[in-house]
């Protein structure tokens, strides 16, 4: 679930090795926007991944559970991410 819902989830499936899930949101705005994504359990790694979901940079999730985004303009953004 995003928070602000200012993106649009665009595909959420099992990542491709069968480890984790993989989320892709998509930024239909022509300025960068800022979500926040909020999954149903406890978050172990999370990464913005290339769309081969080969990791890009980490995510950190917040004291909330929930893993900040900044989607820049008019483009996708993956995420990569395990249970803890």
């Amino acid at each position: 679930r995003l928070l602000h819902g200012e993106v649009v989830v665009t595909a959420v499936k099992p990542a491709e090795d069968g480890q984790g899930g993989v989320v892709r949101v998509w930024n239909p705005a022509g300025r960068p926007v800022r979500d926040a994504l909020w999954l149903s359990r406890p978050i172990a790694q999370a990464q913005v991944c290339d769309l081969a979901e080969a990791p890009v940079s980490e995510l950190a999730p917040t004291a909330e559970g929930t893993l900040p985004l900044e989607v820049p303009p008019r483009s996708l953004l993956t995420v990569r991410f395990t249970w803890r």
